[in-house]
């Protein structure tokens, strides 16, 4: 299990979280100021490769992805009807379900499989997730804050309790995969829109229960209009979003791959000290074969 920490104080809310490597800072809030069903980052810097770190101020994040039971109120509100919500260019019509009534690719009748509330919902386009955002007076996060509230350093103790490699979404919260602010599933589960547009399409960010675990590292690119069952979200709230730097919500440029081919080989003394880091002493194997199966005529086995 991971090293989890617990911070209480009377008055104030519990902090939980998990460090993964990083360093924690922990900011208690009363409960009556916390935003229901999120959790509170920390300002910080984003880093992508080489390139220059992105300060960000502290903000607010879902503890979990969005659920069935969340975006059914969304629907049953009327928000697919609802202009005020809609980002120009959605085309609405497409966005239905199995029966052709408003809702997630997944559904039928408007709702979603019976015993499913608690699961991350699934099949939405971005614009349907940015809808649902607006509706919630949230936000869709640039990718610039869904890397600093996921704090991915040394991150492969989570993936050991994320939902990765599994027949299909899990109940949020009960993957154990919980981060650094307290957020959990942001690996694996679903992968979760973001705001930022990218050569082919918007960005998508933490990887889905079918995918690699590498994905958590990743930044996924799809058409906006994509309703994968693997496409899920989550929400923040910032502080004074008039006050981000426009440059957090611009197109996200790939970072573009090193060349090796153009760089200067390293001098011959140097070349040496490399290799002798990979040297081993060559002492005998001492193979032996402690048993020999061949009675099959597809193949041979060795050992017990």
């Amino acid at each position: 299990m991971p090293a989890r920490f617990r911070v209480e104080k009377e008055g104030y809310s519990t902090f939980e979280g998990a460090p993964f490597g990083v360093r924690l800072t922990v900011r208690l809030f009363r409960e009556d100021e916390i935003p229901n069903g999120m959790v509170y980052v920390p300002g910080g810097t984003a880093e992508f490769g080489a390139a220059d770190p992105v300060p960000l101020e502290g903000f607010w994040i879902d503890k979990y992805e969005v659920t069935n039971r969340e975006y059914k109120a969304f629907v049953d509100a009327g928000g697919y009807r609802d202009d005020r919500l809609w980002p120009e260019g959605s085309d609405r019509s497409a966005f239905v379900d199995t029966t052709g009534r408003p809702g997630p690719a997944g559904w039928a009748l408007g709702s979603y499989p019976e015993g499913q509330d608690d699961l991350p919902v699934g099949g939405v386009s971005w614009f349907e997730a940015r809808a649902y955002a607006a509706w919630a007076g949230k936000s869709l996060p640039t990718v610039f804050h869904w890397r600093l509230a996921a704090r991915q350093s040394i991150f492969s103790e989570i993936l050991l309790w994320s939902n990765f490699d599994a027949g299909g979404p899990v109940s949020v919260g009960t993957s154990g995969g919980i981060g650094p602010n307290g957020t959990y599933d942001m690996a694996g589960n679903v992968r979760e829109w973001c705001f930022n547009s990218a050569p082919a399409g918007r960005c998508l960010r933490g990887g889905a229960w079918n995918d690699a675990t590498y994905m958590f590292g990743n930044i996924t690119q799809a058409d906006p209009f994509d309703r994968s069952v693997k496409n899920g979200f989550r929400c923040v709230v910032y502080g004074d979003e008039a006050d981000l730097p426009e440059g957090l919500f611009d197109p996200y440029a790939p970072e573009s791959t090193r060349d090796l081919r153009e760089e200067d080989p390293v001098s011959d003394d140097v070349f040496e000290a490399y290799v002798s880091q990979y040297a081993y002493d060559p002492l005998p194997l001492e193979a032996s074969i402690d048993a020999r199966h061949d009675d099959n005529e597809d193949w041979v086995r060795e050992g017990e």
